[in-house]
């Protein structure tokens, strides 16, 4: 069926909202732009005069497409070799083009999300975190999420109180973007300084490390815990031990934002070789999470090449 230039502005208008509900149900940029491509196939497919509110169609289409393909990712991800996260998107810089039009600026003008949030939605099942992100993120009444699912309308709230159980504090703790790279250069002063004990007073005393590598790269198969463990490991690689220098040669860091936290970006050649982003409660450190597989980094690296404003960072590398 032709789309009228009337219909295809009207998906268009819609288009950066349907990419940040499909990014924070999934925790990835390519399925959620996969699942708005879907979404407009069945836009253009649809009796769209038939249709009297488009927007909530929309979200309907896109939330059905977002819990089917969550359900699916289930088993891939117990089979993630080490620590799955979320793929991650930098905040909009002060001098970022208003009027880009790429999913993620869209989605930036949207609801913000933090990385620390996204990684918490991985304990939810499939439903109750479709439900929670529409609830919670955009503010859909239960009524409105009944109907884009196909429940009940105490279902839905169930559902939701559920996702609330299990998640616990979902309180935020976003940092202004200067503040954000004033602290990105402290951490990186203090972990090249070779002293861990300098390092250690920026942590929390339950801090925690956690690595993504996708099995591509070398990252900690498991977490660790406590100021004195995640101070050490983290001084290890700014010190670049033996057997990590052929990662290290050549970076250069750069102080960027992610969710309202603190991020560090290794860049290496003409690609992000990892993203370490710190969560950062009542002005300390309270997790330290790296993102160094390259299917996750692409469109960071992509970003970031946008960015007008550019904080590099030192390095003895």
């Amino acid at each position: 069926m032709t789309v009228s230039d009337a219909d295809l502005n009207e998906f268009e208008s819609a288009r950066g909202r349907l990419f940040a509900i499909a990014y924070r149900m999934l925790g990835s940029v390519a399925d959620a732009e996969d699942v708005v491509q879907e979404s407009f196939l069945r836009w253009q497919s649809a009796d769209r005069a038939a249709i009297r509110t488009p927007a909530a169609w929309l979200t309907k289409v896109v939330s059905n497409l977002a819990l089917n393909r969550l359900s699916s990712s289930v088993v891939k991800r117990e089979q993630y070799i080490g620590t799955w996260l979320p793929e991650p998107i930098l905040d909009a810089h002060p001098g970022a083009n208003p009027d880009s039009d790429n999913p993620e600026s869209l989605a930036e003008r949207h609801e913000s999300v933090s990385f620390a949030l996204l990684v918490m939605l991985e304990r939810l099942s499939p439903m109750e975190r479709v439900v929670f992100v529409l609830r919670e993120a955009f503010g859909y009444r239960h009524a409105e999420i009944a109907q884009f699912l196909n429940v009940s309308e105490s279902a839905s709230q169930q559902t939701f109180h559920r996702a609330q159980e299990r998640l616990g504090d979902v309180r935020r703790f976003e940092v202004a973007p200067q503040e954000a790279h004033r602290i990105a250069k402290v951490f990186v002063e203090a972990a090249l300084s070779g002293d861990p004990q300098q390092l250690a007073q920026l942590l929390t005393s339950d801090v925690i490390a956690i690595g993504d590598g996708g099995g591509v790269v070398p990252a900690a198969r498991r977490p660790f815990v406590g100021r004195e463990k995640v101070a050490s490991l983290v001084s290890k690689f700014f010190q670049a031990v033996p057997n990590l220098r052929q990662y290290t040669e050549g970076l250069r860091l750069y102080s960027v934002v992610v969710g309202g936290a603190p991020a560090l970006l290794g860049v290496k050649d003409s690609s992000a070789v990892a993203l370490m982003i710190l969560d950062v409660v009542d002005g300390k450190i309270s997790a330290v999470r790296t993102v160094a597989n390259p299917n996750k980094l692409t469109h960071v690296y992509q970003q970031w090449t946008t960015h007008a404003d550019i904080h590099q960072l030192p390095s003895h590398w």
